[in-house]
């Protein structure tokens, strides 16, 4: 077996070229780190911003500064703005719930709103079971939440109380399915560069 030192390159032009490479990869690692970080953080930015000012939109109309509600009041008013938004397929997840009242909702499948329902399987059933506790129970702020046949969502949540006293909640979700796609074109577009 040879010994380490027999391994080790003895001429300068093979140093420097070994070091040379390294220096390279080190460098192509970096800017990969840096740049999939920065568009990273640059579009969970711009989500952020767009689900709080929807928020913001849908607090107001539901439940204006100054006046309350009782939560009959406010579980219609949610549903009154929720039905006159134009959604798409694409479009922002829109939620109110409100304690003793149906939940307000563009997606009320996903929501386990739609009793006859017979398409999904009893685990889809379970699983927006599941999804929609952890939304009842969510605090306020943002946070990302897995939802079935979705994926992964951004979630922005508020709270109020109505007038009866009970705590009510309000969120707006949407899809990163974009972010991760764009990450994944980076990643791939990193990848085929080293490779070259």
């Amino acid at each position: 077996m040879p010994s380490a030192s027999r391994l080790r390159p003895r001429s300068l032009r093979w140093r420097l070229t070994l070091a040379l490479g390294a220096v390279l990869v080190l460098a192509f690692v970096v800017t990969f780190y840096v740049v999939y970080r920065e568009t990273d953080s640059r579009l969970h930015g711009e989500i952020d911003r767009a689900l709080q000012t929807q928020a913001n939109a849908f607090a107001t109309k539901i439940s204006p500064l100054g006046r309350e509600y009782s939560a009959a009041q406010i579980a219609a008013r949610a549903t009154n703005y929720v039905d006159a938004q134009p959604f798409s397929a694409s479009s922002q997840l829109l939620y109110a719930i409100v304690p003793g009242q149906k939940i307000a909702t563009n997606e009320p499948e996903l929501l386990g709103q739609n009793a006859h329902d017979t398409d999904d399987s009893p685990a889809t059933g379970r699983l927006e079971a599941q999804f929609t506790a952890r939304l009842k129970a969510q605090p306020p702020g943002f946070s990302t939440r897995h939802a079935p046949d979705v994926g992964r969502l951004r979630l922005y949540v508020k709270t109020f109380y109505t007038e009866d006293g009970l705590l009510a909640r309000l969120g707006v979700a949407e899809p990163l399915a974009p972010v991760d796609d764009a990450l994944d074109g980076i990643t791939r577009g990193f990848a085929i560069g080293g490779t070259l």
